[in-house]
């Protein structure tokens, strides 16, 4: 997780940037976009001034070395309770797959080191083979690099790599694997009963029958391109 320019914008305008240190409301002294001592990136004393680059530094230091950190954990817990909400929601729509031989369209992927040890490598002998194309972006190609060899498994890192403001998650690569585990997985064409509408004002035939005379001969029959799996 990183501090968007806006996010810091809006912090630096909600605190105030002072260049000359003062104590707060309770006495604390402060400088900056509120920093004190607790932030552990500056130690604010009477008479202490600082430049505008420097107020922007300490806030960028404090946000990556304390406040990040501490909401990417809070996040990472409602993350894991939500992805599973979210599969179940869909999953009564659409059928929630438990397994992958099972029934269902829906199946929640937990990013385990057994996962990746199953299904990167097939991943990997795609681009050797050649078998598989993605389109030609600097951004996804990053995304791709991030993938590293760790206690032997090929996989995403946990932790972000690059210069700060350019650093990715490797969200791309992460895709990619389960568009690719997917299309490995066993999908045939369901199965369909042709549906035609009775002629406006002819009250003889029912919505089923096979009304060939009317019928466009190049559009496919209803349900033809649904997919699902038995």
């Amino acid at each position: 997780m990183q501090t968007s320019a806006k996010g810091v914008a809006t912090l630096e305008y909600h605190e105030d940037v002072v260049l000359r240190a003062y104590p707060d409301a309770v006495g604390i002294w402060t400088i900056g976009a509120g920093l004190t001592a607790a932030s552990g990136v500056v130690k604010p004393k009477a008479g202490m001034v600082i430049t505008a680059e420097q107020a922007s530094a300490l806030l960028a230091e404090a946000l990556t070395r304390n406040y990040e950190p501490a909401v990417l954990k809070a996040m990472a817990v409602q993350y894991a309770r939500g992805a599973r909400q979210v599969a179940e929601d869909m999953g009564r729509q659409f059928g929630l797959r438990e397994d992958p031989e099972g029934a269902g369209l829906i199946m929640a992927i937990k990013f385990t080191e057994e996962w990746y040890r199953l299904h990167m490598p097939p991943l990997k002998a795609a681009f050797e083979d050649d078998t598989i194309a993605i389109i030609k972006d600097a951004e996804h190609l990053s995304d791709l690099r991030t993938v590293k060899l760790i206690r032997g498994i090929a996989r995403v890192p946990p932790t972000r790599e690059g210069e700060r403001g350019k650093r990715r998650h490797g969200d791309h690569a992460i895709a990619l694997a389960l568009a690719h585990y997917a299309s490995r997985m066993r999908w045939v064409e369901y199965g369909y009963t042709p549906a035609s509408a009775g002629r406006s004002g002819d009250s003889s035939g029912s919505m089923f029958d096979d009304d060939d005379a009317t019928r466009d001969p190049y559009r496919p029959p209803l349900g033809a391109r649904l997919r699902g799996h038995i």
